[in-house]
């Protein structure tokens, strides 16, 4: 796939589960927004939801994502200062069901397409 096909391929809302739901808006526009439900200790550090107002970009095989804001703003603020406002993800598979990232040398990041029959409080969680 080319990274215009990524672009194309990218668009509509995605679900995840990793420490909390995550669920992922992706606008043909070039912005994005992550809304997030966390648990364990991260909702603690956090907060339980935080949103996130991001931009995108596909730059050959990588998924770009920038933070530019987000509420609550503390938890917004106090995550980007740890992980920091940029996420760089490597495309590994992008299908009508599913998008594999990669971040780094992490593992394959799954997001599933949410559908009408499938909303985005059924993800499942991440191995």
């Amino acid at each position: 796939m080319q990274a215009d096909e990524f672009k194309q391929a990218i668009l509509g809302t995605w679900k995840q589960y990793s420490s909390g739901h995550r669920v992922l808006r992706v606008k043909e526009d070039g912005t994005a927004t992550i809304d997030v439900k966390l648990d364990g200790i991260a909702a603690f550090w956090f907060g339980e939801k935080l949103h996130f107002d991001i931009t995108w970009t596909i730059e050959g095989d990588e998924l770009v994502f920038k933070t530019i804001g987000g509420t609550p703003e503390g938890g917004v603020n106090a995550v980007t200062s740890i992980y920091g406002d940029r996420r760089i993800y490597r495309i590994r598979e992008i299908n009508t069901q599913q998008m594999l990232l990669n971040e780094k040398d992490e593992e394959k990041t799954p997001w599933d397409r949410v559908t009408d029959d499938d909303p985005p409080e059924n993800a499942n969680p991440v191995d």
